[in-house]
């Protein structure tokens, strides 16, 4: 399924691309911190979106998280080691509570 995703990606619009989706003027004067959550992937697979938005939106504050089964978060672990720091993978079965809890 993760390989389908990356393949699928491949030449399409992205979501967060410029004009596609108003990320600067939802994102501009934002008041959080580095350490605030800023947006979390339920069901992510491997983080595909979470690094293409921190590559696309550097600037943007905040903590991006990944939550996923356990072998998808492992997979995502081993394959993302460069942009470890960037993404938060934590395991989650979205059938259960949501463990991260907005302000």
């Amino acid at each position: 399924v993760n390989n389908h995703m990356t393949a699928y990606h491949q030449g399409r619009p992205s979501w967060m691309d410029e004009g596609f989706f108003p990320v600067p003027s939802l994102t501009e004067g934002l008041d959080i911190s580095a350490e605030d959550v800023l947006l979390v992937d339920v069901g992510g697979g491997v983080g595909h979106d979470l690094t293409e938005f921190r590559r696309k939106w550097p600037n943007v504050p905040g903590r991006l998280v990944l939550e996923d089964l356990p072998e998808v978060i492992d997979q995502a672990k081993a394959q993302n080691q460069a942009t470890a720091s960037l993404i938060e993978p934590v395991v989650h079965d979205f059938f259960a509570e949501q463990p991260v809890k907005g302000t």
